[in-house]
């Protein structure tokens, strides 16, 4: 594209901050855009191809980065990372065509396991586990397109099994 076509933009806002910077191709949005917070500090770094979000998108809380997410034309596709305020990550999931699919994970500010949950087509599906503090299973369970079904398992402190409950269609069975 000839660089004639291409027109980069600087908004402020009243008080003369710059608030956002951009670049327009034929009237959309191409390359970065960049959202500025009052003090200065840089709140959004958004990827743009023919006016669609396209590649990593980053957001920030006072100049540190809180969340990553990967766009493919428009829709979200990719790895999503969100972070502690120490800068470690509290979660990591997996999206395709918009929708949670595969492994996602939960951990803590020091970095240890939380919780593991897997995901088809943005409904809970397969195991869940929930981990303490040590890095042990306090709960196990089992999710089918979305609902509790099959065991949830519950531990005691010393691993061994505190309750055991079945579902079947999200439904506790007796």
């Amino acid at each position: 594209m000839p660089e004639g076509d291409r027109e980069e933009r600087i908004d402020r806002d009243e008080a003369g901050r710059v608030r956002l910077r951009y670049t327009l191709a034929a009237e959309k949005l191409e390359g970065e855009l960049v959202q500025y917070d009052e003090e200065g500090h840089i709140e959004a770094r958004l990827p743009y191809a023919g006016g669609v979000l396209d590649g990593e998108a980053l957001f920030y809380g006072r100049g540190q980065l809180q969340l990553s997410m990967h766009y493919r034309n428009g829709v979200e596709d990719g790895e999503r990372v969100l972070y502690h305020e120490n800068g470690k990550p509290s979660m990591k999931a997996q999206y395709k065509a918009g929708k949670l699919e595969g492994e996602s994970t939960w951990l803590r500010p020091d970095g240890t396991l939380l919780r593991v949950a897997h995901y088809a087509n943005g409904v809970l599906d397969g195991e869940s586990a929930d981990y303490d503090e040590r890095g042990k299973v306090s709960e196990r369970a089992a999710y089918r397109a979305g609902k509790l079904h099959g065991e949830m398992l519950r531990y005691a402190r010393n691993g061994k099994v505190a309750e055991k409950l079945v579902f079947k269609d999200g439904v506790q069975q007796k």
